[in-house]
């Protein structure tokens, strides 16, 4: 019996076990399997397979975007730590002679938001679809955010804009729409800057936020709200953190975020949990605190440039991603967990020591964005 032979259900199931690295592969094979691939009992049951393997997290590296897959085997501070690279996520376009230049990456349920000088490029990997947006002027300077409104029960996708030298502050772009439209909204404080990218969280976009003024330059947390169209009022953190000071955001899970926290020249790693969050209110409890004498010696170093971690709540553990202690070249993940484990892991070499390490959990998605190319 060949395998266009067999029940439909049998094949859903079959390949439903191929890591989503290879969809474009399964596409690409027959029409029949391509169909069937977008199917939306075919897309539940592959992304519930895929995430019941292992975490899969997302990480910028020397301009491009890399897939790794993470696994915790054992009990308590007695289990193995793996951490490969399941792939790199390449946009492919028939309409592009070459590969875009990336200023900038963005993430958020599921999908990606690649920003170039003159437009920027939506992407759902996971479904082989991709949507150009063309730009009003100049992208370069922009912090953006990706989220959806939640009315009657469905989700309408759009992209924030946040200008930092044109006339026009706040954009808002509507997928069904394909339009963008000027936000006359109560703007940021003039002593408000943003520091990182922003974290994508039940529809709504989180940025830790910082006063400009040298006097304070306190941290706090502020979101977007994309039901409302408006961004929210300043959240506080468990914690007093200024301008030097290590905050990092993480997705816990679908409902709560996750924050690093490290006082800038001490050893002590503080990460926090949200215990309520929405766009205007938030509360606290403490995950896990470790002091990293034992593991490291320059800890302000290997944390600064760090954009991203992530948590194994079963295990206790968190992986952050940093740079080697005297390599600047070398991405490093630090595994560190209760009872003084501690492992390294060296994710290879960065062309650009300058860069920014972006990290984000990542789950397949199966919004659709228009415009299927494979």
């Amino acid at each position: 019996m060949e395998m266009s032979d067999l029940p439909k259900e049998l094949v859903e199931e079959i390949l439903s076990k191929i890591p989503v690295t290879c969809m474009r592969s399964v596409r690409l094979t027959c029409k029949k399997w391509n169909d069937l691939s977008k199917t939306r009992s075919f897309v539940e049951k592959h992304i519930g397979e895929e995430t019941s393997r292992k975490s899969s997290v997302i990480m910028t590296m020397n301009q491009k975007v890399y897939l790794l897959g993470v696994s915790f085997s054992g009990i308590h501070n007695k289990f193995d730590t793996s951490i490969k690279h399941k792939g790199t996520l390449i946009i492919r376009n028939n309409n592009m002679d070459s590969e875009p230049l990336v200023l900038k990456v963005f993430h958020g349920d599921g999908l990606f938001l690649f920003v170039m000088v003159k437009r920027v490029v939506v992407w759902n990997p996971y479904l082989g679809q991709v949507k150009w947006i063309q730009a009003r002027d100049s992208y370069y300077q922009d912090d953006f955010a990706m989220g959806y409104a939640k009315k009657d029960k469905s989700h309408s996708h759009k992209i924030f804009r946040i200008s930092n030298v044109n006339s026009i502050p706040y954009e808002i772009y509507d997928f069904k729409s394909d339009s963008w439209k000027v936000l006359g909204i109560t703007p940021l404080e003039e002593d408000v800057f943003l520091c990182y990218d922003a974290l994508s969280l039940k529809g709504n976009s989180y940025w830790v936020a910082r006063e400009k003024i040298e006097t304070r330059n306190k941290k706090f947390l502020i979101c977007f709200d994309f039901t409302e169209e408006r961004l929210g009022p300043r959240l506080s953190f468990p914690f007093d953190s200024y301008f030097e000071d290590i905050v990092i955001l993480s997705s816990f899970g679908e409902e709560q975020i996750a924050v690093l926290f490290k006082k800038w020249g001490k050893f002590e790693m503080k990460i926090w949990v949200t215990s309520k969050i929405n766009p205007t209110t938030v509360s606290w409890s403490k995950f896990l605190e470790v002091d990293m004498r034992p593991f490291i010696t320059g800890c302000n170093h290997v944390f600064t440039q760090s954009r991203g971690f992530f948590i194994d709540e079963e295990k206790k553990v968190v992986v952050v991603f940093g740079r080697h202690e005297f390599d600047d070249t070398r991405k490093i993940a630090y595994i560190i967990g209760e009872d003084g484990y501690f492992r390294k892991v060296d994710l290879g070499e960065d062309t650009n020591i300058f860069s920014h390490q972006h990290v984000r959990s990542y789950v397949p998605s199966s919004v659709h964005i228009n415009h299927p190319f494979c």
